[in-house]
């Protein structure tokens, strides 16, 4: 049974510093959750359920996810849900239970089982030798991006995308050896604009453009966590989707994301789907907040 008195979803804004910046941004979980859970577990879990039934290759992909990796994925999911949150999960040895069910770990499909109870993607990563690469990924979520593309991909190649990222990416290597190495898990965040509310942002299916004639947006954050198991060379990486309507946003969070929006590089502008847009978002951020904010200047 899912408890009534679920929390409400935090309020996680990264870019309240009125900055958007491409880095790395990792700092140790401490006594945080890495498994979230709030009033909208109900709806996201039904809607992972709805998803994986229909089209399950859509969402999940695997690649040489050696057995030994994938039991300790799947006890690493189970035993972080029940520390995190004890009154929803419970463990006695090989049975998980969640809300809604149990789970025997010892199945070959437990890993999507277990998955299907958190409101978090999954994605797990390996390294075999000199060579890291995606062996699972568990995405009902997606921001723009497949499993299907991504599975078996290194890191490297799997953030070459991303504007900005070239960094990041020269010391590839040293990032999946911090990543495996984070018993005690890390945290970062990224954030952009979508035009719907929509969680799953498959890229076959076309996303909502802006509408000058009805203007809405949302503030898309990603908290994501990072726990490490390196008795197998692998990491577990989670994704906590959060949307957040533009119109809720107080006065200061409104200021903040039309600066930050504002001081984005063209080409993070183009890979965020904002670029042709730009200029009309924050005029009208600045219409609606009823002060002046900055206005796009010539680049």
């Amino acid at each position: 049974m899912i408890p009534s008195d679920l929390p409400s979803p935090p309020r996680i804004f990264p870019f309240i510093s009125g900055r958007y910046t491409v880095l790395p941004g990792l700092s140790q979980l401490a006594q945080e959750p890495a498994i979230n859970i709030d009033s909208l577990y109900p709806s996201m879990i039904a809607q992972k359920q709805m998803q994986l039934s229909g089209d399950f290759g859509r969402y999940v992909q695997y690649s040489d996810f050696d057995p030994g990796i994938s039991h300790r994925a799947t006890q690493l999911l189970a035993d972080r849900a029940v520390k995190d949150h004890p009154r929803l999960f419970r463990r006695e040895a090989d049975h998980f239970t969640a809300p809604m069910t149990t789970i025997d770990l010892s199945r070959s499909d437990s890993f999507d089982q277990v998955c299907r109870q958190l409101q978090e993607d999954v994605v797990v990563i390996r390294k075999t030798g000199d060579r890291d690469f995606n062996c699972a990924i568990h995405l009902c979520f997606p921001n723009g991006w497949s499993a299907a593309d991504k599975i078996g991909q290194t890191f490297f190649q799997t953030h070459t995308p991303v504007a900005g990222i070239e960094g990041i990416n020269a010391r590839a290597p040293h990032w999946v050896s911090m990543m495996i190495g984070a018993r005690q898990g890390l945290v970062r965040f990224a954030w952009g604009i979508r035009f719907d509310d929509f969680l799953d942002h498959h890229p076959d299916s076309p996303a909502l453009a802006w509408n000058r004639e009805n203007p809405r947006a949302w503030v898309r954050v990603e908290r994501q966590t990072i726990l490490g198991l390196p008795e197998v060379s692998a990491a577990v990486f989670l994704i906590r989707t959060y949307l957040y309507p533009c119109h809720e946003l107080n006065l200061q969070e409104r200021s903040q994301l039309a600066l930050a929006i504002e001081g984005m590089s063209e080409p993070s502008a183009a890979y965020k789907g904002i670029a042709s847009c730009r200029g009309e978002l924050i005029a009208w951020l600045s219409n609606y907040l009823n002060t002046d904010l900055p206005q796009m200047g010539h680049r």
